[in-house]
């Protein structure tokens, strides 16, 4: 009996130190290839291995350490839309219950947007038509047909949607429109000597357009919220709303009214209240607020005041006045960026010509090569780049549409007819 139970617990405990002759195999994910290896935002990357989940959900996919939601799966491909980032190569890893991938790199490009016109023809009474143009990486999509003149001011992009404000003059007068990815949209009627647009901003389903109409007698500052249209002034006296910003709730619009001296002011409105932000004794004086940013409750305007030598750029940050460095020449500022605690200005410096120049934090950086007369229209900073869009004399004497991007000019018309390049997004 001893010996069955020795031999019992012998077999027991052989069995049990015995490998399972069948275990369960560990399929950690592995990529073999990305396509394309090179794209911009929103760009379907199709990932290719072995050992990925079928289930989307049970994959997860980061680019750069940012988490992207999988858009279809197979065990051994994953696609993916790539999220918003900043130039350079970024790696892209696999993650299932199993494991991790190696990773491989993907190398994201930016997708520049430029607005802007060229001279198209002229009509029947000599005026000049020119068409509205938006280019992406450089590749030119007609925004209007050369019926009549129009001009382009701003543009933003939310989501997949492209957003361009200008203005269309038509037989019953100028009317302020904008376009959705190409679609336009008619915000006024033209009547009483028409309006213009200057600023756009999108937030949620809500368009957002800055800009002047007519009362028939002077130009009154406006903002239309979906096409409804709320007066920033009173129409006493010629006003004009250049651009504009949404901060949570609050809406700011930056730009200019003349008073009672005969002076253009400069200034600013948060829903409705203006903050008056030049202030001068001179009759007849100018000033521009030509941009608007809002950034950890401070708010930025850049413009310039013109004084007895002429004009001179400066930007306001919570109504004081910082003057930008020209070494005694004219100068105006047209554009800004504020990213953090950095301050990027755009404007112009006339010496024997006007060249673009960016101000970072006061620090000047001539941007044109000074050749030909150069003027910016916007600038948007991603990452360590600068972008700045405007137009430059050539050869031929026409202006032509340029952007630039860390001083290295990229030229968007070849100079056989006027054109410019008004407003820039880059992402």
């Amino acid at each position: 009996m001893k010996i069955n139970l020795t031999i019992c617990l012998f077999a027991v405990l052989l069995f049990s130190c015995k490998k399972d002759d069948n275990p369960v195999p560990i399929l950690i994910p592995t990529i073999s290839s990305l396509s394309p290896t090179l794209g911009g935002y929103n760009t379907l990357l199709t990932i290719t291995g072995k050992n990925f989940s079928t289930k989307p959900s049970e994959n997860k996919v980061t680019i750069n350490g940012i988490n992207v939601p999988v858009e279809s799966s197979t065990a051994t491909t994953l696609t993916v839309l790539v999220p918003e980032l900043i130039e350079g190569s970024f790696p892209v890893k696999v993650t299932t219950t199993q494991g991790s991938s190696l990773e491989l790199a993907f190398n994201y490009e930016y997708t520049v947007y430029v607005i802007g016109t060229e001279f198209y023809k002229k009509d029947s009474q000599g005026y000049e038509i020119n068409i509205a143009k938006l280019w992406k990486n450089n590749i030119a999509t007609l925004l209007t047909d050369g019926s009549y003149n129009a001009n382009v001011n701003a543009i933003t992009v939310a989501g997949n949607d492209v957003y361009v404000a200008g203005t269309i003059w038509s037989s019953t007068g100028s009317k302020i429109t904008y376009w959705k990815n190409g679609v336009p949209t008619t915000i006024t009627q033209g009547v009483n000597g028409g309006a213009r647009a200057n600023g756009i901003v999108v937030k949620g389903n809500d368009v957002y357009i800055a800009g002047w109409e007519s009362n028939g007698n002077v130009s009154v500052a406006k903002y239309w919220k979906n096409g409804i249209a709320t007066s920033l002034t009173d129409g006493m006296y010629s006003a004009e709303a250049k651009a504009i910003t949404i901060v949570g709730n609050d809406v700011y619009v930056s730009g200019t009214e003349m008073n009672s001296s005969k002076q253009t002011v400069a200034k600013y409105w948060k829903n409705g209240v203006a903050t008056t932000l030049s202030n001068s004794s001179t009759p007849y004086s100018y000033a521009d607020a030509g941009a608007i940013s809002v950034v950890n409750n401070d708010i930025y305007v850049a413009g310039g005041i013109m004084g007895n030598s002429g004009w001179s750029a400066q930007y306001w940050k919570n109504g004081v006045a910082t003057s930008l460095q020209s070494n005694g020449a004219q100068s105006i500022a047209v554009s800004m960026n504020v990213i953090q605690s950095d301050i990027y200005v755009v404007g112009t410096i006339d010496n024997s010509k006007s060249s673009v120049t960016c101000w970072k934090n006061g620090a000047v950086t001539t941007i044109s090569d000074g050749v030909y007369n150069a003027n910016p229209t916007a600038i948007q900073v991603k990452g360590k780049d600068t972008f700045i869009s405007g137009f430059q004399a050539s050869a031929s004497y026409n202006s032509v549409a340029i952007y630039w991007k860390n001083k290295i000019p990229i030229v968007l018309t070849d100079g056989t007819k006027n054109a410019n390049a008004t407003g820039i997004f880059v992402r």
